[in-house]
């Protein structure tokens, strides 16, 4: 077996696990998955990528902005999720509905 192979298939059946399961709390618990996605956003994603912005970027300015879009980018992160999950129940309902139109 090719080991190249094998190392992304494992990673990907592995992010996929995580994925499916933030996509079922999105839609089961509304309020918890807002408050995991902004804790887990803010001490894994932002504070840690804005600590090295503000150390490492000379500008203020720059600086700033950065910041700003890493503010943003944990609620894009969550409407994208919430998006998908609606997406697939419509492909499921879809799917069902189909299956009952041809008996």
């Amino acid at each position: 077996m090719n080991f190249i192979a094998w190392i992304f298939r494992r990673i990907k059946n592995s992010q996929s696990d995580w994925v499916r399961g933030y996509r079922r709390l999105i839609l089961e618990e509304t309020f918890l998955s807002i408050v995991t996605t902004a804790l887990v956003g803010v001490f894994c994603w932002f504070v840690p990528l804005g600590w090295i912005s503000i150390h490492f970027i000379d500008q203020h300015a720059t600086a700033e902005l950065t910041l700003v879009v890493l503010a943003l980018a944990v609620p894009l992160f969550y409407v994208y999720h919430w998006i998908r999950a609606l997406h697939e129940v419509y492909l499921l309902e879809k799917k069902k509905f189909w299956e009952e139109f041809k008996r």
